[in-house]
């Protein structure tokens, strides 16, 4: 098997009680665990080789109990430890990365409503009432930091589209 078409889930960690059940904790722990998969794969000498799952269940954030076929003991069980675990790159959504509102500096912003633009120079976290200093035409401006103002957000191009209330700038 190659490696090309699969992602890093995480790694086997550690046995897991007598039966043979085994740890793996995940590379992220905002992964899903998905129901339907039939097996995994074990980077062993360089090579993926599938291992039959008998039953996959989440232990706690970031760890999961598995159980492999023809693995009954904790003996036979403990030769895969440590071994990365791989599964198919459609089978893991991405992983969505929670973003801070201080991490905005210097993004561009537009606003639909008003059709301004501008550039992101601070953000003033006051409670309940968060705000960005905006510069748009060589004048600061304050304007909301609210999710529910924000309709587009591209750290790529470092761009936030904004729907603001008629008015504010």
């Amino acid at each position: 098997m190659s490696r090309d078409n699969h992602t890093f889930l995480g790694t086997i960690a550690k046995i897991h009680g007598v039966r043979g059940e085994l740890i793996i904790r995940t590379a992220n722990p905002s992964y899903d665990l998905k129901e339907d998969w039939e097996s995994i794969f074990l980077q062993i000498e360089g090579i993926l080789v599938p291992f039959f799952i008998s039953y996959l269940r989440s232990f706690k954030p970031g760890e999961w109990i598995l159980k492999v076929d023809w693995y009954e003991d904790r003996t036979k069980a403990e030769r895969l430890v440590g071994y990365t675990v791989w599964v198919p790159i459609d089978w893991i959504e991405p992983a969505e990365t929670e973003l801070f509102m201080d991490e905005f500096l210097g993004f561009q912003i537009t606003d639909t409503t008003s059709g301004q633009k501008g550039s992101i120079t601070d953000f003033m976290d006051i409670p309940d009432n968060p705000v960005f200093e905006v510069e748009i035409n060589k004048e600061k401006v304050l304007i909301p930091a609210r999710e529910e103002f924000i309709l587009e957000v591209n750290t790529k191009d470092k761009r936030i589209t904004f729907k603001l209330p008629e008015g504010l700038i």
